[in-house]
């Protein structure tokens, strides 16, 4: 999904969040907590196959997206750039659909980093790229 240089970036991040994680347990080794110790073994799946070197399905990079969004906007966006131009890739209402989802979520970490020129360039650089998309140049046009 994303360039190597982004993978070996996101690996990186990955092996060190994942050392930084201590075992939640109680009594017995159960769990402390167990919406906690559910959470964990979800982003701990997340890390682990990132620092293993593998690539992640699209429903796990958007879990980190959305993990990532408040602390570190940039990767959330950059992640959701990637969604955007897949989904207008689907050429049709439904992707656009989802296209303008993730822009709206990018318009928003944009907005609370006072990005609001940069968010309009993109818009307007995707306005340019699929001119020739009529409906999603309508659907965006609301943004």
């Amino acid at each position: 999904m994303l360039g190597t240089s982004g993978m070996e970036r996101y690996r990186k991040l990955a092996l060190a969040e994942w050392r930084k994680l201590k075992p939640l347990t109680g009594a017995a080794g159960k769990p402390a907590d167990y919406e906690e110790s559910h959470r964990r073994r979800g982003i701990t799946h997340i890390m682990q196959t990132l620092a293993q070197g593998g690539d992640l399905h699209e429903e796990l990079w958007l879990k980190l997206a959305d993990k990532r969004a408040e602390q570190h906007p940039d990767d959330a966006i950059r992640i959701y750039r990637h969604q955007v131009e897949s989904a207008v890739g689907q050429t049709n209402k439904e992707g656009y659909s989802v296209a303008v989802r993730y822009l709206e979520k990018i318009k928003t970490l944009m907005a609370q980093s006072g990005r609001e020129q940069a968010f309009s360039s993109y818009l307007e650089t995707l306005r340019t790229t699929h001119k020739r998309k009529r409906s999603f140049i309508a659907m965006i046009e609301e943004l």
